[in-house]
């Protein structure tokens, strides 16, 4: 069973803080709640759904890169909002020794590792942002080169758009998104890039956490008073969700009619 709370908020209160207080507050809290909407969207991504096939197998962990990629660019913009409504701001001087250790300690670690993170790398050229010219075709000259990549040279097309998988595409990009933090074994740039992840997503969760607790604490009140409790008997454990990425879509008539197919 999952049980959550319902805390009430008092539009009063919410009136009497200051404009940077309450800005601050409902931004952190909505970079929280994507933060972990993608958290769950990238385990049930890599989820095992066996019995699996390697078409499979290959377009679902291309879907896994794909919201890394979304990920990677919510914690770069989750991070930049810290950075100028906290940090950077009046709040800080207020509200940073109002945090707890855990708020303190997460932010610490998000000033440092945002000081040279391949999250930003990453963000800049292809979360959020498409690659430049040069750097797709140096990427592809790397891939064209890898015989380890000699039998995914595909694209998959399908009766409905919903299944077409252009495969190598993302093989390509996945190339220069390695090229770009200097990495050539793809085992050890994944790792490098998830631990990454892991740290920056689990401080800003941390950290805006400490800060709603720090703000409540400093303008509401001294307790967090629930007025209701959801009892939840059918949400799913984790691990048993899957994304797939082919669906079946009934009643559509194909797409490829009058395509170059043989």
């Amino acid at each position: 069973m999952t049980r959550v709370l319902q805390i009430p908020l008092s539009k009063e209160k919410l009136r009497a803080l200051s404009k940077e207080e309450r800005v601050a507050l409902f931004l952190f809290g909505n970079v929280a709640n994507q933060i972990v909407m993608m958290e769950k969207l990238l385990t049930f991504a890599h989820n095992d759904a066996s019995p699996n096939g390697a078409l499979e197998q290959q377009a679902a962990g291309l879907q896994g890169q794909m919201i890394l990629r979304l990920m990677i660019g919510l914690l770069n913009e989750g991070y930049r909002a810290i950075q100028t409504r906290f940090n950077s701001s009046l709040l800080a001087k207020t509200y940073r020794a109002l945090l707890d250790a855990g708020g303190e300690r997460a932010l610490a670690n998000l000033n440092l590792q945002f000081s040279q993170s391949i999250i930003q790398q990453i963000r800049t050229q292809f979360a959020f942002h498409h690659p430049s010219s040069d750097a797709i075709e140096s990427a592809f000259d790397q891939a064209a080169g890898d015989p380890n990549m000699d039998a995914a040279w595909n694209w998959y097309l399908s009766q409905h758009g919903f299944n077409n998988l252009f495969y190598f595409s993302d093989g390509v990009i996945t190339h220069a998104i390695f090229e770009e933090i200097g990495e050539t074994d793809w085992r050890i740039g994944q790792q490098k890039i998830m631990d990454e992840v892991t740290r920056a997503s689990n401080n800003i969760k941390e950290f805006v956490l400490s800060f709603v607790n720090a703000v409540w604490l400093k303008q509401f009140g001294t307790e967090l008073v629930a007025d209701k409790v959801f009892e939840l008997n059918n949400a799913p454990d984790v691990s048993s969700v899957h994304i797939p990425f082919f669906v079946t879509v009934p009643g559509l008539q194909p797409l490829w009619d009058g395509m170059p197919f043989r």
